[in-house]
């Protein structure tokens, strides 16, 4: 078994696999922390002590778990949280040294090739876009008969939007206009060309947490293919939620009262610029593609695209 630990800018996130002799990938179980290291770095841009001091701390509870099982050490890998940080190669350094474990920084571009490898690791797509929201970033890869034809990272995230422009708990109307807008300036400032998709496929916590928002409250059945437009209906109905409304998010998504609606923004944003009909939500992502092309080598990132 492998395991493997993802460090984002909301989650750190610890995956064990079985692997098999015919190269199946079957995941035998997880463990979440709501580290929240965009939280962490200040108005300089720099990851605090504190954030390199408890990041180091989730790393080596789940080396523990992994010791006690027998299980080679993590691999490791880090995307926004750390890559964008002023300090970063310090940063890496100290938590590398608190913990005793290497850490591999990803490229934004890297990371939406990783996000697509694992969203078809399962079963090939045709051709379409990978969204993943993360804390910090948001990762677009666009495919077409089974390859990436681009793969592109912005920097904005739900954990970021909440820290940058939300004073209180819920975005006001005029906090989701300028977490809309500056979506919008980073997707046109990637110089897609119109690119249009309409089929997209959603990976990350984010992506799935409003799939489940969106199951409890249309009363879907899980595994769950969303028209794009459900998501602007998310969107209006918690914009100004009522108490029932504020009770279903707890009941639904606790861990991301505070991150929910940034996200659900940035997502009808990207499915409305990108002309997406429809959203597939995948259970598999960066993770995935990381154990698939960094560990086993049994899919290859194309260098042309990063």
């Amino acid at each position: 078994m492998i395991s493997v630990i993802d460090i984002g800018s909301n989650t750190i996130r610890m995956k064990v696999y079985k692997v098999g002799g015919d190269g199946r990938i079957d995941p035998v179980f997880q463990t979440k922390d709501m580290t929240g290291l965009a939280g962490y770095v200040g108005a300089d841009n720099v990851l605090s002590a504190e954030g390199i001091a408890r990041a180091a701390a989730v790393l080596r509870h789940n080396a523990g778990i992994v010791k006690s099982l027998g299980l080679d050490p993590p691999h490791v890998f880090a995307t926004a949280a750390l890559r964008n940080a002023a300090n970063s190669e310090r940063a890496v350094r100290e938590i590398e040294a608190l913990c005793g474990m290497k850490i591999d920084v990803i490229s934004g571009k890297k990371e939406a090739a990783l996000d697509y490898i694992g969203a078809t690791w399962e079963h090939e797509r045709g051709s379409g876009v990978v969204i993943d929201i993360g804390g910090g970033s948001t990762e677009l890869t666009f495919f077409r008969d089974g390859a990436i034809v681009r793969a592109e990272s912005m920097p904005v995230g739900s954990l970021g939007m909440f820290t940058d422009r939300v004073e209180w708990l819920l975005p006001t109307a005029g906090e989701q206009e300028k977490i809309a807008r500056k979506t919008l300036r980073e997707l046109r400032g990637l110089g897609l060309g119109g690119m249009k998709s309409p089929c997209a496929c959603g990976v990350g916590g984010s992506v799935r947490a409003c799939a489940r928002l969106a199951q409890s409250v249309f009363r879907l059945e899980r595994g769950c293919v969303l028209p794009a437009s459900m998501v602007g209906e998310l969107v209006q109905r918690f914009a100004q939620p009522s108490r029932e409304s504020l009770r279903r998010l707890l009941r639904v998504v606790p861990e991301r009262i505070h991150t929910i609606m940034p996200g659900m923004i940035i997502l009808h944003t990207l499915l409305g610029q990108l002309g997406c009909d429809v959203l597939e939500v995948s259970a598999y992502g960066v993770r995935e593609g990381y154990l698939l092309a960094e560990i086993l080598h049994v899919r290859e990132v194309d260098p042309h695209v990063l």
